[in-house]
């Protein structure tokens, strides 16, 4: 995959990220998660809401485009390889000139992806 594909890729499922703006708001208490240095693991079943939740989280940090990587690891077009991490953190540092805060979705599609995060 070159990166022209992969930016592509990107942005198309930023935008699919921010369609989350239309669901209903929740009264979450996320400061705790937001507040931590750790990698954060949502789980649960299918369409239970996660990646709402994820967008609810990127909501109450105030991060604007540029400031974090939304990423959808059950994209077919993507490598199941876990090396793809660092071409997708290069290639953001490269079009934006700084680290992202990380929300993936679907990232147990990776095989080995724990040791990455």
């Amino acid at each position: 995959m070159d990166n022209e594909e992969l930016k592509d890729i990107i942005f198309e499922q930023e935008e699919q990220f921010e369609e989350q703006s239309k669901c209903s708001n929740r009264t979450i208490k996320l400061d705790r998660y937001i507040a931590t240095s750790l990698v954060i693991v949502i789980s649960g079943v299918r369409r239970c809401g996660k990646s709402t939740l994820l967008y609810l989280i990127k909501e109450k940090m105030k991060l604007k485009q540029g400031e974090f990587l939304y990423f959808n690891f059950d994209d077919e077009r993507v490598p199941q390889d876990v090396m793809f991490f660092s071409k997708l953190y290069n290639l953001f540092k490269e079009i934006y000139g700084k680290e992202p805060v990380f929300f993936f979705d679907e990232v147990q599609n990776i095989k080995g992806w724990e040791n990455i995060c």
